[in-house]
């Protein structure tokens, strides 16, 4: 059998190209028929951007789709189910993909009959969203305030406004920033416009954020986050650490000393896979189905952030579309049903 798949052969460069889909699957696999798949911009234009490289590569990493085949050391009931699919960390490639080999130490969870599973795509980005919560001390609240609002900064603003939380957001880009407002966010700023350590204390009676979240993956950002927090807040490097800054570190660790400050990682992977009584963290299991529950009850609002589906012919040109930062695109769903060229469809 045939099967379709999206690969990276140099600098931006991304093709449909074929792939033979194995016959035969080891006694720890199954194969799963994707459905759609999701683009997830802040990782995967990293690979597009990377020179060119000896081997292609196959992105993506959230997928949901039929089991067709179970291998015999695997859960016989996932045969024939509509599956979401959390690959391992040595697994996480090759969802943008007519069909996967998944591979063990990741999840498969059945998706609720009553979501639609392009929506359940977007569990991947609740769980990231999710992990700079999961992290924090128990007894954080109060402000979330969240630097770089594309997808991922969006959900960690909306994750926030389920919990509890105040959430304020800020980004250079004003359609981003209108985003954000529509998808429930209390205030958005624009970081050029003023002071924004000025404005967040005037939201928060003074007090700045209990946990400031840099999802831009600019390292220079971070500089913010620490300049906003609140005395005794907690600051999650969410999206990594993308770009080189210059910054005097005195001043920058002098501020964490006095303001007695918290500075935690917030790589999902990172977190436990699998729930377990009595764990400390709570798990991507968990947060997954945290997500299906909230996404099925329409507590997320994905209108504001799924702005298209595409068929895998039209994958090029979407992700030269958010490469430039198109303000038309952030949350794009692959559909790999579509059958030959069709036009992406706005959401």
């Amino acid at each position: 059998m045939t099967g379709r798949r999206i690969a990276l052969y140099g600098q931006q460069s991304a093709v449909v190209e074929g792939f033979e889909v194995p016959s035969s699957l080891a006694a720890d696999e199954l194969l799963l028929e994707i459905h759609c798949s999701l683009i997830s911009p802040g990782t995967e234009l990293g690979g597009y951007n990377a020179p060119k490289r000896d081997q292609p590569s196959h992105p993506g990493y959230t997928a949901v789709g039929c089991v067709l085949a179970v291998g015999a050391e695997r859960d016989a009931t996932l045969a024939d189910q509509l599956v979401y699919v959390f690959p391992a960390r040595d697994d996480c490639s090759h969802c943008h993909a007519s069909h996967k080999v998944v591979r063990p130490g990741g999840l498969v969870l059945p998706v609720p009959d009553t979501l639609d599973p392009r929506a359940a795509c977007f569990a991947r980005m609740v769980n990231i969203a999710l992990t700079p919560f999961r992290n924090a001390d128990p007894k954080i609240a109060g402000t979330v305030f969240v630097i770089g609002l594309g997808l991922g900064g969006n959900m960690v603003g909306q994750v926030g406004r389920i919990l509890g939380f105040q959430t304020v957001g800020a980004d250079l880009n004003a359609a981003r920033r209108q985003r954000a407002t529509a998808a429930g966010f209390d205030a958005v700023l624009d970081p050029t416009d003023g002071d924004p350590a000025k404005a967040i204390k005037q939201l928060t009676d003074g007090r700045g954020a209990e946990l400031t979240v840099n999802a831009t993956g600019r390292t220079e950002a971070f500089l913010l986050a620490v300049d906003v927090a609140a005395t005794g807040g907690e600051i999650s490097t969410l999206g990594g650490a993308k770009t080189s800054a210059t910054a005097d570190l005195q001043d920058v660790f002098g501020q964490i000393h006095s303001r007695h400050l918290t500075l935690r990682g917030g790589w999902e992977m990172l977190l436990p896979m699998r729930s377990a009584p009595a764990a400390k963290v709570v798990s991507t299991e968990t947060n997954l189905r945290d997500a299906f529950r909230w996404l099925t009850a329409g507590a997320l609002r994905l209108a504001p952030v799924w702005t298209h589906t595409i068929p895998p012919e039209q994958f090029r040109e979407t992700y030269d579309a958010l490469n430039r930062l198109d303000d038309d695109y952030l949350g794009v769903v692959v559909d790999w049903r579509s059958q030959g060229r069709g036009p992406a469809q706005r959401v």
